[in-house]
């Protein structure tokens, strides 16, 4: 677990150590680092949460940090998958 400040004010939440190349994190198709083309190859233990929203902005940000708060075990946080028209 990591304890970064995230937005403006202090949020203890779940992240990955090291941050992810952009192409790596596309759903809709593969990259050099990970060969995947959909989420169904990745082999997700635990349930998707899909959210679909026109632009990634402060609401999506104050729905995603609950889903990652330092109280919730790591085994069971889900996956989230983002549907944005423009990010």
């Amino acid at each position: 677990m990591n304890s970064p400040y995230i937005g403006s004010s202090p949020t203890l939440c779940h992240l990955l150590q090291d941050k992810v190349p952009f192409c790596c994190l596309r759903l809709d198709k593969g990259c050099h680092h990970i060969p995947y083309e959909d989420a169904r190859a990745y082999g997700f233990r635990n349930k998707l949460i899909i959210v679909s929203a026109e632009q990634a902005g402060n609401g999506l940000y104050n729905f995603i940090v609950p889903l990652r708060a330092y109280y919730r075990p790591k085994k069971e946080l889900n996956p989230i998958v983002l549907l944005l028209e423009s990010s």
